[in-house]
């Protein structure tokens, strides 16, 4: 993963008692993250490569565990960084008159750090994950994925985010008005098609960085543009055909009882 200097510092010119950090707020989630994982890879070696979606328990602390993972993804990406520095700036010359922006990188830092735990919390209680398996090719990683989180702790009604969390496998998690109780989520295999959708959604969202394995991917028109999009269809915000239909599957399996977790072990090495 990238790295931006100071992101979770807030520090003013010359120093003062007000300086802070926040880093250690995803100590929870940087924790995790090896166990997560394993039982990623877990999902993914338990889909039957015949088998398009299925079913997938998981435990109330798997979820936990992800949840933070997930959050500490949404905080730290730098597209949540970028729009909390734009919209500060704009609050600041639009609504207070100031000449121009004041503080801003510490302004929008002291607004990142009270997400984390309001962010966590959504993703822990509500909402269905749909674990996005790559079956031809490898999926991207970039400094912006597709979220409509905002940097604010204030809950996003219709809350979604996709990223991957490995090159073969991601996640789409997203908290429609209702869904089914069981399966609590779904792994769904991607053709190479769908792969290469994903990645071109990752570099619409991305500006300086992508991540991948193997071959580097072509770059698509919206990355070489320089921005964090935010893509517009049908006059809603984050929508997309190709991620409407995932969650559309995800929400079409339904069971009346609970699947047997995948069995990984929440803490300790694999083996």
């Amino acid at each position: 993963m990238g790295y931006a200097p100071d992101n979770h510092n807030i520090l003013s010119d010359g120093g003062s008692p007000w300086d802070s950090t926040f880093e250690p707020d995803f100590d929870v989630a940087d924790n995790a993250f090896p166990a997560v994982l394993r039982w990623l890879e877990a999902i993914r070696s338990e889909h039957p490569p015949s088998e398009r979606v299925r079913g997938v328990d998981i435990s109330d602390d798997r979820r936990a565990q992800f949840a933070e993972c997930l959050a500490s993804l949404i905080v730290r990406s730098p597209r949540l960084r970028y729009l909390s520095e734009k919209w500060t700036a704009e609050y600041q010359v639009n609504d207070f008159g100031f000449p121009e922006p004041l503080n801003l990188h510490e302004t929008a830092g002291a607004n990142l750090r009270r997400c984390q735990v309001p962010f966590a919390r959504d993703i822990r209680t509500r909402g269905k994950p749909a674990f996005l398996i790559a079956s031809e090719g490898s999926f991207l990683f970039g400094d912006g994925f597709m979220t409509n989180f905002h940097p604010t702790p204030d809950r996003v009604l219709h809350a979604m985010a996709m990223t991957a969390f490995t090159p073969a496998v991601a996640v789409l998690w997203f908290s429609p008005r209702s869904y089914p109780t069981f399966p609590k989520g779904v792994s769904l295999r991607l053709t190479g098609g769908e792969v290469s959708r994903f990645n071109e959604i990752v570099q619409i969202y991305s500006r300086d960085s992508l991540f991948h394995a193997g071959e580097p991917p072509e770059l698509h028109e919206a990355f070489k543009a320089d921005q964090h999009f935010i893509v517009h269809m049908n006059g809603a915000n984050h929508r997309n055909p190709f991620v409407d239909a995932w969650m559309e599957e995800a929400l079409a399996v339904s069971e009346t009882r609970p699947r047997k977790s995948v069995a990984v072990p929440l803490t300790g090495r694999s083996v």
